[in-house]
């Protein structure tokens, strides 16, 4: 089966198209290749999809050739272990990020904007 294909029916994208422009940007390998849309993938390979801030792995476990419900696509697949503790451990990185970083509590008030353009312009030194 063709790798664009079956990320289709896999759910992985919601539209052949947006499957076959992953593969052709390079954000899906198959047993650490790059391929083309046209590859033929077999049981058993490895296909790596490259995410904004982590790549999953998962191995093929099953064709169909029509694209069916979520339970359905979830058989055709089986992710890594490797590559579940990257995620979750990526995911526990970027929230320990977000909770460390200050957000302000409301927008600032009409005298705070002053003062914030009077830094700006400045250069950061206040008067």
């Amino acid at each position: 089966m063709r790798v664009d294909k079956w990320l289709w029916v896999a759910r992985f994208y919601k539209t052949r198209s947006r499957a076959k422009a992953a593969v052709m940007h390079g954000k899906i390998q198959v047993n650490g290749d790059r391929i083309k849309p046209a590859k033929e993938i077999q049981l058993g390979d490895l296909v790596s999809i490259k995410e904004e801030y982590f790549s999953r792995e998962y191995v093929v476990q099953e064709f169909r050739e029509q694209r069916g419900s979520a339970k359905i696509a979830q058989t055709l697949y089986q992710e890594t272990e490797e590559s579940i503790a990257r995620t979750e451990e990526a995911t526990a990185r970027r929230k320990s990020n977000y909770d460390s970083v200050l957000l302000p509590r409301a927008k600032p008030s009409k005298s705070d904007r002053r003062v914030l353009a009077r830094l700006k312009r400045s250069g950061g030194q206040e008067d």
